[in-house]
Order: structure tokens, then sequence, then C-alpha cells
């Protein structure tokens, strides 16, 4: 269930063992979960690029999220670049490859 409040999107660059971990599947289901939209996909240098749009408390819950991980992940460092909000961009979210 979505949090109310104003709508935001924030680009998270995710550093460390987060490949092969599952992060990509965990990720998409809080996602899905909380109706955020936008993509998450793994780079070629090891690292996770996430691209969260909704409401500001459950992108904040996802960005809390990528500071973790899923259980197997660690994190070493998180990027966060916030960018101004796009509505209509993303229809949905996924995980790319």
């Amino acid at each position: 269930m979505a949090e109310k409040g104003k709508n935001v999107r924030v680009r998270i660059f995710i550093g460390g063992k987060v490949q092969g971990v599952g992060f990509r599947n965990a990720a998409k289901t809080r996602a899905e979960r909380f109706g955020i939209r936008g993509f998450i996909k793994n780079l070629s240098e090891g690292n996770v690029e996430a691209l969260f749009e909704g409401e500001e408390g459950v992108v904040g819950r996802m960005i809390e999220f990528c500071k973790v991980g899923p259980f197997g992940a660690k994190v070493k460092e998180v990027e966060i670049r916030w960018e101004e909000y796009k509505s209509g961009e993303f229809k949905d979210f996924q995980a790319l490859r």
C-alpha cells in the first residue's frame, strides 16, 4: 500500500556483492508491493543500478532496502542521485538484465 506524499524520483548505484544474490528480484517484489515504478539492472562492472519513482515515503523505504539488500548481499556503497520526477515515463517496475 503506497504511503501518502509527494512523488519523487531517485537513481541509485549499489556496489559490493550485489549480483548473483537475488538483489533485482527482491527489489522488484518490494517495488511492486509499494506501487513504485522504474527499473533495476545489473551493470557490467558488478554494481546494480536502480531507478525508483513513486510516493516519497515508499521510495525512502526502497532506498533503505538498497543499503542492506537481500540475504547474501554485502552492500559496500550506495550512491543516491535525486532527479526530477517524470510522471508517466514508467508504467510499472522491471528487473532488467
